[in-house]
């Protein structure tokens, strides 16, 4: 994820901004999430490039792909391995395996629980700083579950979630900017 090291797998491309070039466009043109230009490139919370610049992109599909049994979550691009995390999941069978696209992602995300909202910042909020909710599936499985961070940063690694995958803020907030609504 170094903005100027090369790599042939995933295939790295170079982007010099040209005049009339933003970050939206940029990612549109080359078909890859804005917060990935973001995170690989260093880019402020404003999306700021300056004509000229170099911009790295790693085009290609993210996966997260989650082991229950070692408490980790792998991130791939385009087949390639870039980077595991410790996770927390639910105990027993609460954490459904399968295969789940990334529906909505929220940053500092209200968490609806027993008919309820709790919002963000309220300390009976776990969600930590962002979630990405699953598409249910045909069966309804996954419906209400995603990916977030945790207010209990020490239940990563662990099995003490009601079923989603939690993962430190910091983790989270890195999976989030590169991961596209839509990944799998």
């Amino acid at each position: 994820l170094d903005p100027r090291a090369l790599c042939s797998t995933p295939s790295a491309i170079f982007h010099t901004v040209e005049a009339g070039d933003g970050v939206e466009r940029i990612a549109r043109k080359y078909r890859v999430n804005q917060g990935q230009l973001k995170r690989i490139n260093r880019l402020n919370d404003k999306l700021v490039v300056r004509t000229g610049q170099r911009i790295k992109i790693l085009p290609g599909e993210v996966l997260y792909r989650v082991d229950r049994s070692r408490l980790t979550g792998t991130l791939y691009i385009d087949g390639v391995w870039i980077r595991r995390y410790p996770v927390g999941i639910g105990p027993g069978n609460a954490t459904p395996s399968g295969s789940y696209l990334i529906e909505r992602k929220v940053s500092n995300p209200d968490w609806y629980y027993d008919g309820k909202r709790v919002p963000f910042g309220d300390p009976a909020n776990i969600l930590g700083t962002r979630w990405m909710g699953f598409a249910a599936g045909s069966s309804g499985q996954g419906a209400g579950l995603g990916v977030h961070g945790t207010a209990f940063p020490e239940s990563v690694p662990g099995r003490a979630s009601k079923g989603c995958v939690r993962m430190h803020n910091l983790d989270v907030e890195e999976l989030y900017d590169l991961m596209p609504q839509g990944g799998k």
